[in-house]
């Protein structure tokens, strides 16, 4: 295998990873509004592959980043943009470990009020709903 196979973003440069995201978040290179923005980055870039390598590159499983709630939103996000897209379903078995959900507390990355609560929470994503994280879809789809 040549190294341009094993290694899609080195290659072309335009790739940015989960695994990536994940080490720079366990590394406490982000903070918090930071880190949703180049998520959500990631999830638009995400969106445009059509290279199934670079597509499985992208999804393969990060390490932890140290807080569960981060780990939640990794799983349940790249759930998201691999689904039906990865050359083998098994590329995000990582994304349901049990430590890809809270279960202690819920997850809400930017602390909202209680009176809009509810309404982040019905904005939710259902991947991102079940592993107990509050991050409405608009942060991912950049509006």
């Amino acid at each position: 295998m040549t190294a341009d196979v094993r290694r899609p973003t080195r290659r072309r440069g335009t790739l940015f990873t989960y695994a990536e995201l994940a080490e720079s978040l366990a590394a406490g290179e982000y903070d918090w509004h930071l880190a949703v923005r180049l998520l959500r980055e990631l999830v638009l870039r995400t969106q445009r592959l059509t290279d199934v390598v670079d597509i499985d590159e992208v999804h393969r499983s990060p390490p932890p980043t140290g807080t569960r709630g981060w780990d939640a939103i990794l799983g349940g996000v790249a759930h998201i943009t691999g689904r039906d897209r990865v050359s083998d379903p098994e590329i995000l078995a990582w994304c349901f470990e049990p430590d890809r959900f809270c279960t202690d507390a819920m997850f809400d990355p930017f602390g909202v009020p209680p009176k809009y609560f509810w309404t982040d929470y019905l904005r939710t994503p259902v991947e991102l709903q079940t592993r107990n994280v509050v991050l409405p879809v608009g942060n991912l789809e950049g509006v």
